[in-house]
């Protein structure tokens, strides 16, 4: 295998701008409702940060979603299966997680929400 140089330093550079880029992200939806941008911010996290390996067998990492446009590239579907499949389900667990949390943390304001529009 050959000797990648600044594998680390090129891994914290790119997970610190997709975090900045995440942040971003958070910030300009935040006028949107929630069941429509918890799905979107997920899909950006999932397409961002899951990991998978360059090539089967092998000990470098990369952005599933970099690994994906190969795969696709040179195997065509079996390549979206390899790289897709675990985005999608990244994506599908983040906005589960999401939603849940999203729900426990606003449980009282929707009660209240819902107490006034009955007094109305």
């Amino acid at each position: 295998m050959e000797e990648v140089p600044y594998y680390g330093l090129n891994w914290f550079v790119y997970l610190l701008l997709s975090g900045i880029f995440l942040l971003l992200s958070f910030w300009k939806s935040r006028n949107l409702v929630a069941w429509l941008r918890i799905p979107i911010l997920s899909f950006i996290a999932a397409m961002a940060f899951t990991p998978m390996t360059t090539m089967q067998g092998e000990g470098w990492w990369s952005p599933a979603a970099i690994v994906m446009v190969f795969e696709i590239e040179q195997n065509g579907f079996s390549g979206f299966l390899r790289a897709g499949l675990a985005i999608i389900m990244a994506w599908l667990s983040i906005t589960i997680v999401s939603f849940i949390g999203w729900w426990v943390l606003n449980k009282g304001k929707l009660k209240e929400k819902l107490k006034r529009k009955a007094q109305t």
